[in-house]
Formats: C-alpha cells, sequence, structure tokens
C-alpha cells in the first residue's frame, strides 16, 4: 500500500503546483465550486508556499484558516502567523485563548491576510494517501518548520 501511494507523490505535486490558485484576493465566494471535497491545500504568498494542510471538507477548512470570526482553533495557520508577528517569546508562558484576546487587532490582520492569499487544492480522497501526500508537500515545498512542524505534545 505505501509503495503505491509513494510512486503517485510526484505526480500529485505536479498536479498541485500547477493548478489555478483558488480564493485569490479574497474572493472566496467565486471559486468555492473549484474545490473538491477532500485532499491537500497550500496557502501561497506572492507565489512562495507557507502552509500545507489537508481535509476532508476543503471548503470549509480553507475558508476556516482565514474566516473573521474564526477561533485559534480553526484559524491554525492565521494563528501562527499571528505569534510570529508578535513574537514567540511573548506567547509562550500564554494559552491560545489568551493570545487570542491580547492580540484581539493583530490576529483580526492575519486572518484577513490568510483571507488574501492564494490556495492551491488537489484532490485526494484516499487517507492514507492524503497524510502521505500532505508530508511529501511539506518537504517538498519547504514550509517546515516555520508554519508547518511535526512536533507532538
Amino acid at each position: 500500500m505505501f509503495d503505491e501511494a509513494a510512486k503517485n507523490m510526484p505526480g500529485l505535486l505536479g498536479i498541485l503546483k500547477s493548478s489555478e490558485p483558488v480564493r485569490s484576493g479574497g474572493n472566496w465566494q467565486q471559486d468555492k465550486d473549484k474545490i473538491p471535497k477532500s485532499g491537500v491545500y497550500v496557502f501561497y504568498e506572492n507565489e512562495t508556499a507557507l502552509y500545507v494542510g489537508r481535509s476532508n471538507n476543503l471548503p470549509a477548512r480553507i475558508e476556516g484558516h482565514g474566516a473573521a470570526g474564526g477561533t485559534q482553533y480553526g484559524a491554525t495557520f492565521a494563528f501562527k502567523l499571528l505569534k510570529e508577528e508578535v513574537g514567540e517569546k511573548r506567547c509562550q508562558d500564554m494559552t491560545r485563548k489568551d493570545i487570542q484576546a491580547v492580540f484581539k487587532d493583530e490576529y483580526k490582520r492575519q486572518r484577513a491576510r490568510v483571507r488574501n492569499m492564494d490556495v492551491r487544492v488537489v484532490e485526494v480522497a484516499d487517507q492514507v494517501e492524503q497524510t502521505i501526500f500532505e508530508i511529501y508537500a511539506i518537504l517538498a515545498l519547504n514550509t517546515t518548520p516555520k508554519y508547518n512542524e511535526f512536533r507532538t505534545t
């Protein structure tokens, strides 16, 4: 199973990288129909891949990252950008909820920033292949360790 999935990784990366961006300039509603149900997505800023994720509900997950009313759990990428902007040290002894409250305006700015990024997607329905491809794309696009990390608690 792994060997078969691994063979597909370069092809999926090619499809992902050559796909038309969706939600460019925050135009979410216009591009929503172009997004498959499940797969892997990449946020791009100035043609640079920044963050890779996967979901079985891509439209909702992508929207959640930049939603104006998003929480620190749904808007994971915006939350990481916030911590980078204000400095990890200033956040180290705070809970996620506290960080969101203390830096409320900056958090809003970072969600708006994410809303205005280009997103490229590739459909990957199989859960094992989706998981392997997410990691493959993170490494191939070099989004780690800045925004994608493999740390566990």
